[in-house]
């Protein structure tokens, strides 16, 4: 059986967050997204960002 990205995710326990202004600005919508993702601003990231392992803001 072929493991998918949000499997993966749901397994090592990671937390993804989505950019809520990003996402409206391309027209994205949260069904197209993985499912377990969360949305957040800039003021989410920074402050999950302090408290976290590792962290990735692209």
């Amino acid at each position: 059986m072929e493991r998918r990205e949000g499997d993966m995710v749901k397994e090592e326990d990671v937390k993804l967050v989505g950019c809520s202004m990003r996402m409206e600005l391309v027209g994205v919508e949260k069904e197209e997204v993985l499912n377990g993702m969360e949305y957040g601003g800039v003021g989410a990231y920074l402050g999950d960002g302090e408290i976290g392992d590792v962290n990735l803001f692209i």
